[in-house]
Parts: C-alpha cells; structure tokens; sequence
C-alpha cells in the first residue's frame, strides 16, 4: 500500500491492472493497494461504504472478481475487501467452502453474484456466490470483522439482493433462479435466522445435504413465462432485481424477473405484500411487442390482447407450516387492457 494522504473523505475507488487506487473527489489520490493476484484479469466489481459503528469513519470494502472462469490455483485476488479510510486493510473475505448434493460435493471455485450492504443499528454485508461450473449458489452475511455466516444455500444461482426492515424485522431477499423446477425464486430470510436451503423435492439431485434443516420464511417460484417457453427448448427465467421503496409506511416490494435470457426490457414484474406474497405482476410494453412479433409470424396462436396472461399468474409459494400451495396473482390494472398499441412501421 503506497499512502499519499489520509484525512481527506475517499469519493471514488479505481482498478487498473492489480492496483487498486482510492480518489478524493478533487481527483487527489489517497491511497493505493496492490492486489496479489495471478490468472484472468480483475474486475472491481463494485465498492461500498459502511460505518460499522456509527462515528462518522466510514470504512471501503471493494468486491473484486475475474473476467474469465477459473480453477482454484488462480483465486488469490478475488473476494471482499474491507479497508479503512485511510487505506489500511483490515480484512478479506474469500469463500472456500464446500456444499453436498445428492453425495456430489461443490468446493468452487465460487464466484461473487452480486452483493448488497444492509444498513441498521448493526450493518451488514450480504453477498452472494455461484459455481464457477454447476448452479449451486449461496449468501453470506458478514460484519465489522469480516467474519462469514453462511445464510442461504440455493440449487441455483443468486442473481439479486434486497433488505426490508419493518416492525416485524429484518429480512433478506434473494432472487434469482432454481434449477429443479426451471423457474425464477425468491427467498425470504428474516434476520438472525439460522442458515436456510431452498425446499427442494427430498432424495433428488438438488436437495442440499450438507445444509442444517429448514427452509427460509417464504420461497416464491414464479413460472416461466409464454415468451420463454416460445424462445427456448429449455425456458430460463431469473430474478434478476429486487426493488424497495423505503419511502412508504409499509415498504413496497417489486421483484423483475428476466424472461427467456432476453434483453433487460423483456420482463415480468411481481409486486408483493407486505407479507412477502406475490399480489399483483405486469409485464413491460417490450414483452407484449415481443408477444405480437411471436404472434405475427405464427410461434404464438393468440394475438397479446387474447393473451391468458393478461389476466395474471399462478405461484408457487413455500413456507415451513403449510409446505407449497398456489397462489393466483392478479395482473395489474395495465396488463388487463385488452388494445396493445405497437407503432407503425
């Protein structure tokens, strides 16, 4: 580490080659670290500010991670860094863990997903891992000494993070997919539960033996859409973001799920109640242009105004009393107009 300065407030992290370099917001540069590291080349993938005790130093985490897949030899830059204002670091997280499914073991190499610092009287850090290779995932939690608490293993990968905090608690969102049941899912942990694994059917390839028992609070599966059964001989859809509006006195949640590996505008978005259940989805304007361009050249046999799914969708929802039931949910009050308008070209 090569310090220049130590007083002034870091405004933006860089990463050029192994070197990671912290600006103040007239552009000075404060500090610089090497990261040690041999393989494919680093990608910062994103930095983060927390003040673990509330006294107004914040600290700097960076989350760094590879362009190219890799094996375990090639692993010594990647992970969480935690650094202090000053340039010091203080710890680094990297995970090394091992997850058993059906008597198969993962051991990594793990990649980070996506990553979410959960702000409160004890913040938090929230990141997620993937297999390099296969599709099991997991999050972890950790705090001001970087010490991991694993809290959720997936069979699939982890695209997207949320927290809520409400009279109830804090809660954990994660979305993204399941590989057993080809759909997009959301998790919901409440906070300082005991790790949990996504229910899966017992004795199959994607029950988690290696986890504790028991599943989160809630596990939302959301079907796959027409417009990813029509694209594709094996549908994908993926949680892909979660979205908290913090501003209402009952906080608003809206899961965007990516359809058939498309373009971030071809979508399904679910709003939830304030229990965590699915209470009304809509879909953008892209996917019902998409809907009628399949409708248009004969991949779809109904017109996007004679479309089921404008009248909602049905989920599956997990909770450890009732196990899995279906829940019809309501389009919204837009997915229910029966005209679409599509310009003309």
């Amino acid at each position: 580490m090569v310090k220049t300065t130590a007083a002034r407030l870091v405004a933006r992290v860089e990463l050029d080659g192994n070197t990671l370099t912290a600006h103040a917001a007239d552009a000075t540069v404060l500090w610089r670290y090497l990261v040690r590291h041999t393989g494919p080349q680093l990608v910062l993938h994103g930095i983060g500010r927390v003040d673990w005790q509330g006294r107004g130093d914040a600290d700097i985490l960076a989350f760094i991670d590879g362009t190219a897949p890799t094996d375990t030899s090639l692993l010594a830059g990647l992970g969480i860094y935690c650094f202090s204002s000053a340039g010091r670091l203080k710890w680094r997280y990297q995970p090394r863990g091992e997850i058993t499914f059906s008597n198969r073991v993962f051991s990594g190499p793990w990649r980070l997903k996506t990553s979410l610092i959960a702000a409160g009287r004890t913040p938090q850090i929230w990141a997620s891992f993937v297999h390099d290779s296969w599709w099991p995932s997991f999050v972890v939690a950790l705090g001001a000494s970087g010490t991991a608490a694993l809290r959720f293993v997936n069979a699939g990968p982890i695209h997207s993070l949320g927290s809520v905090e409400n009279a109830t608690g804090t809660y954990l969102l994660a979305g993204g997919a399941n590989d057993e049941y080809r759909s997009a899912m959301l998790a919901v942990l409440a906070s300082p539960d005991v790790a949990a694994a996504s229910p899966q059917t017992a004795g199959s390839a994607f029950a988690c033996e290696s986890c504790q028992p028991g599943g989160p609070r809630k596990y939302v599966l959301f079907p796959p859409s027409e417009l990813s059964v029509a694209l594709g001989d094996s549908p994908r859809s993926v949680a892909e973001s979660i979205s908290v509006d913090t501003k209402n006195s009952v906080a608003g949640i809206e899961v965007s799920v990516g359809e058939a590996g498309g373009p971030p505008l071809l979508r399904t978005v679910y709003r939830l109640s304030s229990d965590f259940t699915p209470e009304s989805v809509g879909m953008s304007a892209a996917y019902w242009e998409k809907h009628r361009e399949l409708s248009d050249n004969g991949t779809l046999d109904h017109s996007p105004a004679d479309c089921a799914e404008r009248n909602g969708m049905v989920v599956r929802v997990w909770e450890p009393d009732t196990q899995w039931r279906q829940v019809n949910v309501p389009a919204t009050r837009a997915s229910r107009v029966s005209t679409v308008t599509v310009a003309v070209r």
